[in-house]
């Protein structure tokens, strides 16, 4: 696979607050559609959110779309 950085569209972590708007509580949602996306980009993004983030981040919820992907599974045998 090679490696692929997300479009121009920038990830929910790193969006500023809107302006006059209360910084999310680490008990809020923040739902994103981020339309077609590259699998492999997606996930590396998700991979680093999840590890730069602490008890006060807010839960997040990205809703994309990206072409098919097989997957073996973790019982997977790299023959199948």
């Amino acid at each position: 696979m090679s490696s692929e950085t997300l479009p121009s569209q920038p990830t929910p972590h790193v969006q500023s607050p809107r302006p006059n708007q209360a910084p999310a509580s680490p008990n809020s949602l923040i739902t994103t559609v981020l339309g077609p996306q590259p699998y492999e980009a997606v996930f590396n993004a998700m991979v680093q959110f999840t590890q730069e983030r602490d008890a006060n981040t807010p839960n997040e919820l990205w809703m994309c779309e990206h072409s098919p992907v097989y997957t073996q599974g973790l019982a997977g045998k790299a023959e199948h």
